[in-house]
């Protein structure tokens, strides 16, 4: 059974300030792990692309980058059901995986309060809906 610890979307905005991609989150991935003892590498996605991944003793916190048409679909519905400000978000990073001991906890938390503090993320958990309300670049 896999438990989905780490279910973050983090939507860029419109009219973000820079250009984000697979590079940009892998260049953050690492500067969060120096020091801890997570590796951060370059891995292939299904169906195609790639993640990056932060692993420390088995575990891994995977993170996808996606500007495919169906996110703007989906940000849209994020949007209208839990009041979101993410309406015409057309890329996202989402971070994902299953860590029962929390060992890389630290460093999702850390990877969520960089990418909220360049003000052009709208980050949002399934599992808590809204994060960091306190709206960077409203």
């Amino acid at each position: 059974m896999s438990i989905d610890t780490y279910d973050t979307l983090a939507m860029v905005r419109p009219g973000a300030s820079a250009r984000y991609n697979l590079d940009w989150i892998e260049q953050l991935a690492r500067e969060v792990a120096e020091g801890g003892g997570a590796t951060v590498t370059r891995k292939p996605a299904f169906p195609r692309g790639h993640r990056i991944c932060l692993s420390q003793n088995g575990v891994e916190l995977s993170i996808y980058y996606s500007d495919e048409p169906h996110i703007a679909l989906e940000s849209q519905e994020i949007a209208a059901e839990y009041g979101a400000p993410c309406q015409g978000s057309k890329a996202r990073f989402e971070l994902l995986g299953s860590d029962l001991d929390l060992l890389l906890m630290n460093d999702h938390q850390r990877i969520c309060e960089r990418l909220h503090r360049t003000g052009d993320f709208i980050l949002f958990s399934g599992q808590a809906g809204l994060l960091f309300e306190d709206g960077v670049k409203a």
